[in-house]
């Protein structure tokens, strides 16, 4: 199955591409006390801690716990953290774990995952895949896609090309989606993918393109990276539990 999606954010510059680089560095900002990260106002949140080594060196293992409609324990690694590249390793507790890398200078931003997804079939299997944004070309509008998306699972195979071009007030994305079965199943899920797949799809890139458009509008006009970074910091921050249980 084949299909094109195309959505308008409405708002946005070329100013967005800042904004990744500047929340790593919010990341490596942050201060930690044997007790968890301590902020500016000097309260500290426990639900962010080091179990091993010294922040922000490659290699440090972090715990985090989430409050709110994402609760959630994670282990956090700081794989690399060179010249060239940042990589930031996360795993939810009983998810698939996800790895964030940064090229430095800020040219490219992708993500990688791969493991076990629970469920039965047909959800139920092993999945892998990786996202990657050409943080330069935004919005390049050059006709080559800046967004490149691959998916593989046990029984499906997906990818997707996002084209990005600058529109009078905004963006315009052309997303190019790609799904077939895998397998031998290829056969049993073909026609459930024809039927399904692109009202799926469409309503997947819908809530892309609110979720995008909601946060252009509460970040404002013209966009200013650094005040974005510090609102994406400050909301990371708010979400990370106060305390802990300690056993």
């Amino acid at each position: 199955m084949r299909t094109r999606v195309s959505f308008v954010i409405a708002g946005i510059d070329a100013t967005a591409a800042e904004v990744v680089p500047l929340v790593v560095g919010r990341w490596r900002e942050l201060v930690f006390d044997d007790d968890g990260v301590v902020l500016v106002d000097g309260e500290r949140r426990e639900g962010l801690a080091v179990e091993a080594g010294a922040h922000p060196r490659a290699g440090t293992r972090y715990s985090l716990v989430t409050v709110g409609e994402r609760a959630a324990n994670y282990d956090v690694e700081l794989v690399e953290d060179t010249a060239s590249r940042f990589v930031v390793r996360v795993e939810q507790h009983g998810d698939v774990p996800i790895e964030f890398e940064l090229t430095k200078p800020a040219e490219r931003a992708a993500v990688r995952f791969a493991g076990e997804v629970g469920g039965k079939w047909p959800i139920g299997g092993r999945v892998r895949g990786d996202a990657s944004v050409d943080l330069r070309r935004l919005p390049a509008g050059d006709g080559e896609p800046q967004v490149l998306i691959s998916v593989e699972h046990s029984r499906v195979v997906g990818d997707a090309k996002a084209f990005v071009r600058g529109i009078d007030g905004g963006w315009r994305v052309d997303v190019d989606v790609r799904l077939r079965g895998s397998g031998i199943t290829r056969v049993v899920l073909g026609p459930v993918i024809m039927i399904m797949g692109r009202r799926a799809v469409g309503e997947v890139v819908d809530k892309i393109a609110a979720d995008l458009n909601a946060a252009v509008l509460s970040a404002g006009t013209p966009l200013d990276a650094v005040k974005v970074a510090d609102r994406v910091a400050r909301g990371f921050l708010d979400s990370v539990a106060r305390y802990r249980i300690r056993t």
